[in-house]
Formats: structure tokens, C-alpha cells, sequence
């Protein structure tokens, strides 16, 4: 018997498989809220944050909200390629069939731009040049880099437009393990708080509940204890 099957759950109540769960939108949604109110004034928005803190799940928001009006554009520079972005040719390709036919760029696009501390000095002028001109209408800057300094173009018009994530705050990590355990209290405040100061991510949260939840059901004892996070 595993150890969840003792409390009737029929499945394990931490799992972590993605269309199971809404846990990446455990305090994002406010985030994502505020983010598309931005975009939606035509602003420029920066998103930091390490990885497994959200910004994916942001950028999916955004993308819900603003895709029917199929004028929302992600670029993302994972490759760390030394190419500049060519913004010309996905304006191009970001209008109807006649405007892609023609090659007319299209206008108020929403540029949504992942690991945006990669991109060349050169791309950073070019991106706000697009976007002072009217052909890019909103721009979503993400990155993994807390340290990175933009330049003082970028810097002047996000302001105070900067949303710098952490994966899970205590608040929200005890509320994501109460919904999951449905009023099982085998783990009190105090030790979801000490697990999760060992995560990484939300995901790596879940599977260290699973881990102690098991190890205290497998000893006999009701409540994880400090030796089970070992």
C-alpha cells in the first residue's frame, strides 16, 4: 500500500504532473493580472526572475488574454545564438495572409522577448525604435538574470514595471499543500516552511511533501516529523 491510499486518496495527492494541477498559478495570478493591465496601455514590462519561479506561466497569461487578437509575437533566446533578432521579418509574418503576402509589417504588435538579457546593444535599439514608431505596441522583457542591467533606454521606460518572482512564498506554499491534503494535517505550517527553504522549484516542493508524507506513513506516525525531510 502506498502511503496516501491510507488517507482514501485514490491518486497521490502531490503529483506533479502539469494537467493535473494549477500549481504554477499559485501567487501568479495577481502577477499576471497586474502584467496585462500593462500591456494592455501599451507599457513595457520587465519579468525576472531564476528559473521554476513562474515566468513561463506569466507569459502563458499574457498570451490567453491577448492572443485572439493574433497580433502577440514570443521570441525567446534559450540558444544564446549571436544572431540579432529580425524583427522585420516577424512583424511580417505577424499579420493576415494579405499582409504576409505583400511583407508589410504589421502594426501594435505585443512583443513578448524570453532571456531578453541575451539580446545584442544593437537589438535593444532597433526592438524601441519598432516600438516608437507604432509597429510594436506593448514589449514583455523576461530574464533569469537578476544582475543584468539593461541599457538606460530599456530601463527608462519600464520604470517601475518590473516584477521580480520567486517560485513559492511561505503564504502560498502552505495554502498550495492544504489544498492538496484536503484537511490531512500530517504536515503542519512548520514543516512545509523547512521544505520548502530546501526547494528549488515548485514542482521539486511537491515530490520533498511526497518524500516526508511517505517516510512519516511508513514509520507509523501521524505528522511529518524533522527526520523525515532527511
Amino acid at each position: 500500500m502506498v502511503w496516501y491510499e491510507k488517507y482514501d486518496f485514490i491518486e497521490n495527492p502531490f503529483t506533479i504532473k502539469p494537467q493535473e494541477t494549477e500549481d504554477d498559478f499559485f501567487g501568479k495570478k495577481e502577477i499576471i493580472r497586474k502584467v496585462n493591465s500593462l500591456v494592455g496601455k501599451g507599457k513595457v514590462v520587465l519579468i525576472v526572475g531564476p528559473y521554476g519561479t513562474g515566468k513561463t506561466t506569466i507569459l502563458k497569461g499574457i498570451i490567453d488574454k491577448f492572443r485572439g487578437e493574433k497580433k502577440v509575437i514570443y521570441y525567446n533566446l534559450y540558444s544564446g545564438s549571436d544572431m540579432a533578432i529580425n524583427f522585420d521579418t516577424l512583424l511580417k509574418n505577424a499579420g493576415s495572409v494579405l499582409s504576409r503576402f505583400f511583407r508589410i509589417k504589421t502594426k501594435g504588435v505585443i512583443m513578448l522577448i524570453d532571456e531578453a538579457h541575451k539580446m545584442l546593444k544593437g537589438d535593444y535599439y532597433r526592438l524601441i525604435d519598432l516600438y516608437q514608431q507604432g509597429y510594436i505596441r506593448s514589449i514583455v522583457l523576461v530574464s533569469s538574470d537578476k544582475g543584468f542591467r539593461f541599457p538606460k533606454v530599456i530601463r527608462d521606460l519600464i520604470d517601475e514595471n518590473k516584477f521580480e518572482l520567486t517560485f513559492l512564498d511561505e503564504k502560498n506554499a502552505i495554502k498550495l499543500v492544504r489544498s492538496r491534503l484536503e484537511g490531512i494535517k500530517l504536515l503542519s505550517d512548520d514543516m512545509i516552511k523547512k521544505i520548502l527553504k530546501k526547494s528549488e522549484s515548485i514542482r521539486d516542493f511537491l515530490l520533498k511533501c511526497d518524500d516526508a508524507c511517505r517516510r512519516a506513513v511508513e514509520r507509523g506516525s501521524e505528522k511529518v516529523e524533522d527526520e523525515d525531510l532527511n
